[in-house]
């Protein structure tokens, strides 16, 4: 193939170049007709949605009774273990014995510690713990461990980590400029925060999804409002700094926030319903779309952690020390950067900007990025 560069002058097309583009016009007409075909010929019927509803993750949760672990009847001529003693291990126990495994044997003391460190605190163990766990570590030696380790600070940010690559934490926006978000890190100390207090979970879901409108919005020690610092995670996507279409540049910012809701509180991929309803799951277009909505009518705002009363004490020193920061502020920092497409670059900088500063009591600076209607 051949093309013609827009610098040539128009002009009569050769024999080659005349057969060429004739042949690319069939090519697409016959595409078309594929096409239409194809969309005229019938397709089975979707699965109703009433018996999707039967699949057993949209049922009401039961309690299952586990397989008897103690069984004497061994399946495969495999035995049963017989250190099994946890109500899990009857599940277990029956699916090993059914395809012909046998239990691996129990680890050494060392080894066990080893594991238990690393997974609660994603840290080796220390001398101490070592020691005080010695070489035949009984029940309440390897409890009183656990229980050392969950109260640990490192436990919370050991498992933080998991929840922030759900929320798909970062402290940018990604694309050309890459902006930083700011206070994201708020959010991240919120997570560890939770985990470490042990936060209920339906608490911390509420949080999530609405923080800034509890009526009664969870306070730390200091006052500072926890709730609405969980809304951030609504806003954690790439954004562009100026889209060509800010319609679709909306509508896949929104996508990308059902997707990750869907994903991290339903385990479902409910961003499938975005064209059609979902092929597989319980999920119309119109629920997404319903969702679609709310989300819409929410924006992104700093929120502050406590009442904003402009003639407190507090907010006045606030303010008395961000005129005084603006004051050190470098006069050609925040003078207006000279057109740089005059220089011939053909791109514009982006001028710096001056945020608020508040303390660490979060009297001053937004704290959450919440989502107020």
């Amino acid at each position: 193939m051949q093309t013609l560069h827009p610098s040539q002058p128009a002009g009569p097309l050769g024999a080659r170049q005349a057969t060429q583009l004739v042949a690319i016009m069939l090519w697409l007409l016959l595409l078309s007709l594929n096409t239409a075909a194809a969309a005229q010929t019938p397709t089975p019927d979707k699965t109703p949605m009433q018996e999707r509803l039967k699949h057993w993750a949209w049922q009401p949760l039961s309690t299952a009774q586990p397989p008897e672990a103690a069984s004497t009847v061994p399946v495969h001529s495999v035995p049963v273990h017989p250190g099994l003693v946890h109500p899990v291990d009857g599940f277990l126990s029956a699916r090993l014995r059914a395809v012909g495994l046998r239990p691996s044997p129990p680890a050494p003391a060392s080894v066990q510690l080893r594991r238990l460190w690393f997974d609660l605190a994603g840290l080796p163990p220390t001398i101490e713990a070592i020691e005080r766990f010695g070489d035949d570590p009984s029940d309440s030696d390897y409890a009183r461990e656990v229980d050392h380790l969950l109260a640990s600070p490192r436990f919370g940010e050991r498992w933080a980590r998991h929840w922030l690559d759900l929320m798909r934490y970062s402290e940018t926006l990604g694309h050309e400029f890459d902006y930083e978000l700011p206070n994201a890190w708020r959010y991240r100390d919120y997570v560890i925060r939770a985990l470490n207090l042990d936060l209920p979970y339906d608490q911390f879901v509420r949080e999530h999804i609405a923080g800034d409108l509890l009526a009664a919005p969870r306070r730390d020690e200091r006052g500072n409002n926890e709730s609405v610092q969980a809304t951030a995670s609504w806003w954690f996507v790439e954004q562009t700094h100026a889209p060509i279409d800010a319609r679709q540049h909306q509508a896949d910012r929104i996508d990308n926030q059902i997707d990750v809701f869907g994903k991290a509180f339903l385990g479902m991929t409910v961003a499938c319903a975005r064209c059609h309803d979902h092929k597989f799951d319980a999920i119309p277009t119109r629920d997404y779309y319903g969702l679609f909505g709310v989300i819409q009518g929410s924006r992104y705002v700093q929120a502050p952690l406590k009442e904003v009363a402009p003639q407190s004490p507090e907010y006045q020193r606030v303010l008395s020390l961000q005129r005084r920061l603006a004051g050190l502020w470098p006069p050609a920092a925040v003078a207006e950067p000279e057109d740089a497409a005059a220089k011939g670059d053909g791109k514009g900088v982006p001028g710096p900007s001056l945020r608020g500063v508040g303390g660490d009591d979060g009297s001053g600076g937004g704290g959450g990025v919440g989502g107020g209607g």
